[in-house]
Protein backbone atom coordinates (compact mmCIF):
# COMPACT_ATOMS: atom_id res chain seq x y z
CA UNK A 1 0.00 0.00 0.00
CA UNK A 2 2.78 2.45 0.91
CA UNK A 3 4.61 1.64 -2.33
CA UNK A 4 1.48 2.30 -4.38
CA UNK A 5 0.91 5.62 -2.61
CA UNK A 6 4.54 6.59 -3.19
CA UNK A 7 4.27 5.69 -6.88
CA UNK A 8 1.07 7.67 -7.32
CA UNK A 9 2.60 10.66 -5.54
CA UNK A 10 5.71 10.43 -7.69
CA UNK A 11 3.69 10.39 -10.89
CA UNK A 12 1.52 13.29 -9.75
CA UNK A 13 4.51 15.49 -8.95
CA UNK A 14 6.35 14.56 -12.14
CA UNK A 15 3.37 15.23 -14.36
CA UNK A 16 2.60 18.63 -12.87
CA UNK A 17 6.01 20.16 -12.23
CA UNK A 18 7.57 20.56 -15.67
CA UNK A 19 4.51 22.15 -17.32
CA UNK A 20 4.36 24.65 -14.44
CA UNK A 21 7.68 26.17 -15.50
CA UNK A 22 6.95 29.07 -17.84
CA UNK A 23 8.43 28.91 -21.34
CA UNK A 24 10.82 31.80 -20.64
CA UNK A 25 12.08 29.88 -17.59
CA UNK A 26 12.65 26.80 -19.74
CA UNK A 27 14.47 28.98 -22.29
CA UNK A 28 16.72 30.31 -19.51
CA UNK A 29 17.43 26.79 -18.27
CA UNK A 30 18.18 25.66 -21.83
CA UNK A 31 20.65 28.50 -22.41
CA UNK A 32 22.40 28.17 -19.03
CA UNK A 33 22.11 24.42 -18.55
CA UNK A 34 21.13 25.08 -14.94
CA UNK A 35 17.89 24.62 -12.98
CA UNK A 36 18.14 26.89 -9.95
CA UNK A 37 16.07 25.85 -6.96
CA UNK A 38 15.38 27.70 -3.76
CA UNK A 39 15.29 25.48 -0.71
CA UNK A 40 15.73 25.50 3.04
CA UNK A 41 18.99 24.56 4.74
CA UNK A 42 17.53 23.42 8.05
CA UNK A 43 14.12 21.84 7.54
CA UNK A 44 14.54 18.06 7.85
CA UNK A 45 13.31 15.78 6.45
CA UNK A 46 12.37 18.00 3.50
CA UNK A 47 15.53 20.03 2.84
CA UNK A 48 18.64 20.57 4.91
CA UNK A 49 22.42 20.64 4.78
CA UNK A 50 23.86 17.50 6.37
CA UNK A 51 27.10 17.05 8.33
CA UNK A 52 28.99 16.48 5.07
CA UNK A 53 27.77 19.91 3.87
CA UNK A 54 25.48 18.33 1.26
CA UNK A 55 21.97 19.56 0.47
CA UNK A 56 19.66 16.60 1.11
CA UNK A 57 16.05 15.77 1.93
CA UNK A 58 12.76 14.68 0.44
CA UNK A 59 12.21 17.91 -1.54
CA UNK A 60 15.74 17.72 -2.97
CA UNK A 61 15.15 14.06 -3.88
CA UNK A 62 11.92 14.97 -5.70
CA UNK A 63 13.72 17.59 -7.77
CA UNK A 64 16.67 15.35 -8.62
CA UNK A 65 14.61 12.23 -9.32
CA UNK A 66 11.48 13.63 -10.95
CA UNK A 67 11.77 17.26 -11.95
CA UNK A 68 15.29 17.23 -13.41
CA UNK A 69 14.54 14.47 -15.96
CA UNK A 70 11.30 16.19 -17.01
CA UNK A 71 13.07 19.52 -17.47
CA UNK A 72 15.91 17.83 -19.37
CA UNK A 73 13.33 16.35 -21.73
CA UNK A 74 11.64 19.74 -22.13
CA UNK A 75 14.90 21.59 -22.92
CA UNK A 76 16.45 18.73 -24.89
CA UNK A 77 19.72 18.43 -22.97
CA UNK A 78 21.30 17.50 -19.65
CA UNK A 79 21.16 20.15 -16.94
CA UNK A 80 22.70 20.77 -13.55
CA UNK A 81 20.84 21.73 -10.38
CA UNK A 82 22.01 24.78 -8.46
CA UNK A 83 20.65 25.21 -4.95
CA UNK A 84 20.12 28.57 -3.26
CA UNK A 85 18.98 29.02 0.30
CA UNK A 86 15.44 30.26 0.70
CA UNK A 87 13.53 31.04 3.86
CA UNK A 88 9.82 31.67 4.43
CA UNK A 89 10.24 35.46 3.96
CA UNK A 90 12.51 35.15 0.89
CA UNK A 91 11.03 32.29 -1.12
CA UNK A 92 8.31 34.21 -3.01
CA UNK A 93 10.59 37.20 -3.74
CA UNK A 94 13.32 34.82 -4.99
CA UNK A 95 10.82 33.15 -7.30
CA UNK A 96 9.16 36.39 -8.45
CA UNK A 97 12.51 38.01 -9.24
CA UNK A 98 13.67 34.95 -11.23
CA UNK A 99 16.60 34.41 -8.85
CA UNK A 100 15.35 30.81 -8.65
CA UNK A 101 13.33 28.74 -11.09
CA UNK A 102 11.31 26.90 -8.46
CA UNK A 103 11.01 26.50 -4.71
CA UNK A 104 11.63 22.97 -3.44
CA UNK A 105 10.16 22.69 0.01
CA UNK A 106 7.12 22.93 2.17
CA UNK A 107 4.84 25.94 1.85
CA UNK A 108 1.18 26.34 2.68
CA UNK A 109 -0.98 26.86 -0.40
CA UNK A 110 -3.17 29.91 0.30
CA UNK A 111 -5.39 32.07 -1.94
CA UNK A 112 -3.16 35.08 -1.18
CA UNK A 113 -0.02 33.24 -2.29
CA UNK A 114 -1.79 31.95 -5.41
CA UNK A 115 -2.07 35.59 -6.52
CA UNK A 116 1.69 35.66 -7.10
CA UNK A 117 2.87 32.04 -7.52
CA UNK A 118 1.62 28.70 -8.83
CA UNK A 119 1.71 25.49 -6.80
CA UNK A 120 2.29 21.88 -7.82
CA UNK A 121 0.01 19.18 -6.52
CA UNK A 122 0.18 18.95 -2.74
CA UNK A 123 2.47 16.13 -1.63
CA UNK A 124 2.46 16.70 2.12
CA UNK A 125 -0.40 17.42 4.49
CA UNK A 126 -0.06 18.47 8.11
CA UNK A 127 -2.19 20.00 10.80
CA UNK A 128 -1.73 22.24 13.79
CA UNK A 129 -2.88 21.12 17.20
CA UNK A 130 -2.97 22.30 20.80
CA UNK A 131 -1.43 20.18 23.52
CA UNK A 132 -2.55 20.51 27.11
CA UNK A 133 -1.59 18.76 30.31
CA UNK A 134 -3.35 15.44 30.86
CA UNK A 135 -6.55 15.99 32.82
CA UNK A 136 -6.88 19.62 31.68
CA UNK A 137 -10.43 20.97 31.36
CA UNK A 138 -9.44 22.38 27.95
CA UNK A 139 -10.83 20.00 25.33
CA UNK A 140 -11.25 22.33 22.38
CA UNK A 141 -10.99 25.88 21.04
CA UNK A 142 -14.25 26.90 22.72
CA UNK A 143 -12.73 26.09 26.10
CA UNK A 144 -10.10 28.83 25.67
CA UNK A 145 -12.27 31.48 23.99
CA UNK A 146 -13.22 34.58 25.99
Amino acid sequence: MKRMLALMLTLAVALTAAPALAQDTLDKIKSTGVLTIGTRTGSPPFAYVNKANEWVGFSIDLVETLIKPEVETAVGKAIKIEKKESTPPTRIPLLSSNAVDLIAGTMTDTPQRRESVDFSLTFFYTGAQFMVKKGSPIKGVNDIAD
